[in-house]
């Protein structure tokens, strides 16, 4: 077969455009700062990026869930601590309240300062953190 001028022609038009267009995709990898622009570019790659993507995603949602975690056990703590100091008041009212010199006017008084001490664990036992009962399940 005979090479003509036209054909060589042809030839290096068809190199110096596959060239360019590598260049191009090069330029734009750069430009871009990433080597993997559509996933035809490397599918192994594509895959493992996305791979990455997911672990991620999950390494985010661990931490949210230790934050809410964390919260959610302070609150607590804090709630358990306030009910063991109201109830160490409950018990000295109790053991004054049962002494033979009580009055029955102080005994009332003691009544009432149990109930109110009683408000007091109902109110902490309805506390919420967010919208999440501490102790009161979901109602």
């Amino acid at each position: 077969m005979r090479t003509t001028l036209k054909m060589a022609g042809n030839t290096t038009l068809s190199n110096l455009l596959d060239n360019y267009a590598r260049v191009l995709k090069v330029q734009n990898q750069m430009a871009k700062g990433r080597r993997v622009i559509n996933p035809s570019d490397d599918p192994l790659a594509t895959n493992v990026g996305m791979r990455l993507d997911t672990l991620i995603q999950r390494l985010g949602q661990y931490n949210q869930n230790i934050g809410a975690g964390d919260s959610f056990l302070g609150l607590s703590d804090s709630a358990l601590g306030n009910v063991n100091t109201i109830m160490n008041s409950a018990k000295s009212l109790v053991i004054g309240a049962a002494s033979d010199t009580t009055t029955q006017e102080m005994r009332r008084a003691n009544a009432v300062e149990m109930n109110n001490l009683l408000q007091e664990i109902v109110a902490i036992g309805n506390r919420k953190d967010g919208m999440r009962y501490l102790f009161g399940g979901t109602e």
